[in-house]
């Protein structure tokens, strides 16, 4: 059950592209973001959710099923030089208050548990 994350469509990628655009720069959150659909996303993404922790709290998840879809909202990004290379195939980031990329799982790491999965969230709340 996610209580806190916010599913982007599959179907329709100029919605999904504007939702998440919302998320980004209208809303006060740190925001975890999970790329794809596969059964390891689901989960890593349930593991978020869980430590999202209450409803009036500032962490919030996006989960982007169908990454292309929003990919030119993920290349406005201000990214870290040294996140560069880990955002390429990443399968989850995090955004600070200020809409900065903080943290980025990448696809070489291994299945990303719910302490790598608080350290994004302490990346993102760290500024």
């Amino acid at each position: 059950m996610l209580v806190k994350t916010t599913i982007l469509p599959t179907d329709d990628p100029p919605l999904a592209q504007q939702m998440f655009r919302d998320l980004i720069h209208q809303e006060a959150v740190v925001l975890f973001v999970g790329l794809g659909a596969t059964e390891e996303i689901e989960k890593m993404v349930g593991r978020a959710d869980k430590l999202a922790g209450l409803e009036g709290e500032p962490r919030w998840v996006v989960w982007a099923r169908k990454p292309g879809h929003v990919q030119p909202v993920i290349d406005e990004l201000d990214v870290p030089a040294e996140l560069g290379p880990r955002m390429q195939g990443a399968r989850a980031f995090t955004l600070n208050f200020d809409d900065k990329v903080r943290d980025a799982i990448g696809s070489d790491e291994p299945e990303p548990g719910m302490t790598r999965i608080l350290l994004a969230y302490a990346r993102a709340e760290e500024d």
